[in-house]
């Protein structure tokens, strides 16, 4: 990237132009989306200088930005033949700064199983204040829109899509069929149910 002035139009201007079509440096933007979304919060006028902290965090960003260059993830998906089929395992997670979702291509050829990543997007936290299982739901409803997104782009057929949450809430509220919700747990379920079964939700670890 070109320098720019440290201001909050300098640092936008740098910031878009980070294109990461598939998400595979989510881990690196995010940051950049929390720093955006903090001179946002702080009213800071387009040709302000950003406050000394701000500036650090973003120096950071910007210093580790070359290392994006050594990062090779393999992508190439034909490697299937007739001996072999095709899983889609989506994880997704959440915390008070941010939810995400991620998804892999698992192909299974008897024993042997070999992944790779298709992939994954990344939101910050809104700025009003969300509990955290509303925010791993947020997080579950990213995973099932990447999974849909994913069913209609590539011209492939799976054997079964897993879906992957640590959040025990989550999977209790895809569970659940009868109990009354609010408006926003019983919204982003609909979406859940109409693209998913309960038993394609699993819990896996923090």
């Amino acid at each position: 990237m070109r320098e720019k002035p440290v201001t909050h139009s300098g640092v936008l201007s740098q910031a878009i132009q980070l294109f990461d079509p598939f998400g595979m440096i989510q881990p690196f933007i995010l940051p950049i989306k929390g720093l955006l979304q903090r001179l946002y919060q702080l009213s800071i006028g387009w040709d302000e200088a950003i406050p000394l902290d701000l500036q650090e965090l973003w120096m950071q960003c910007v210093q580790s930005l070359p290392k994006l260059q050594a990062i090779s993830i393999p992508r190439w998906f034909g490697v299937c033949r007739d001996d072999s089929h095709l899983e889609l395992h989506c994880f997704s997670d959440a915390s008070s700064v941010s939810y995400r979702a991620v998804c892999y291509l698992q192909v299974v050829r008897g024993t042997s199983r070999e992944c790779k990543f298709v992939l994954g997007r990344s939101r910050v936290s809104p700025i009003k204040t969300v509990t955290i299982p509303r925010l791993e739901l947020s997080a579950a409803t990213l995973a099932i829109k990447l999974a849909r997104m994913i069913s209609k782009e590539l011209e492939v057929e799976f054997c079964r899509t897993v879906y992957w949450t640590d959040s025990t809430t989550v999977l209790r509220y895809i569970e659940n069929r009868s109990r009354r919700l609010s408006v926003f747990v019983a919204n982003h379920l609909s979406r859940i149910h109409s693209s998913s079964q309960a038993s394609q939700w699993r819990y896996v670890e923090s």
